[in-house]
């Protein structure tokens, strides 16, 4: 997925990254079970989201929101309680206003950034960004099994190594509870774009 309205096309999120489809041309479909699936030019399946948690009928649907959010959706309804997969709990290298960083413990999801290759190859890089969970509640960045970079503990107000983490155009959130713990942004302007990236090339985010 990318920016329609960048005339250069910009990356947000890839669903198949490791396993990139060679077997040309490709379909996009969801299934009678709800689930979003690409099969090749044989029709032969390349990739298929998980297996849901909710019942999904006959009657989903898949919805690609304007925030970037694929969704897929029993009886049409889009509630949360009815969403059975959504791209934003995937993310790959891109964080962008309104995704998670950090640990859904109800789910069983680990929401990570990690970069591109390169900015030619879209497979996993050696970048990561992620939320570790103990005692206090801390972002690191990683090159491979290596801590670069600490974000200093979150102290109920802001990370402490990131004092000056303020906008009048962004709002930061942090959220711990006994269900999931992440890292949140909006955006206050929606006329303005904005992406969180785990760079490949320099090893920032």
């Amino acid at each position: 997925m990318w920016y329609a309205s960048i005339p250069s096309q910009t990356v947000v999120w890839v669903v198949n990254r490791q396993d990139p489809v060679l077997n040309t041309p490709t379909v996009t479909k969801l299934s009678a079970n709800g689930r979003i699936i690409i099969v090749d030019g044989q029709n032969a399946t390349e990739w298929s989201s998980p297996m849901h948690t909710i019942n999904v009928t006959g009657a989903s649907a898949a919805w690609l929101h304007d925030n970037d959010n694929f969704i897929v959706s029993s009886y049409w309804s889009f509630s949360p309680e009815s969403v059975a997969w959504q791209n934003f709990d995937y993310p790959t290298a891109t964080l962008l206003p309104g995704m998670k960083l950090g640990v859904d413990i109800k789910k069983d999801i680990t929401r990570n950034i990690t970069s591109w290759r390169s900015r030619s190859d879209l497979s996993l890089g050696t970048y990561t960004f992620k939320l570790i969970l103990s005692r206090l509640l801390e972002f690191f960045l990683f090159q491979g099994p290596t801590i670069i970079y600490a974000s200093g503990p979150y102290n109920g107000a802001v990370l402490t190594g990131v004092p000056d983490l303020r906008s009048q155009d962004f709002t930061f959130i942090v959220v711990s509870s006994r269900d999931e713990t992440y890292y949140s942004y909006s955006i206050r302007d929606p006329s303005l774009l904005s992406r969180f990236v785990v760079d490949a090339t320099v090893g920032l985010v």
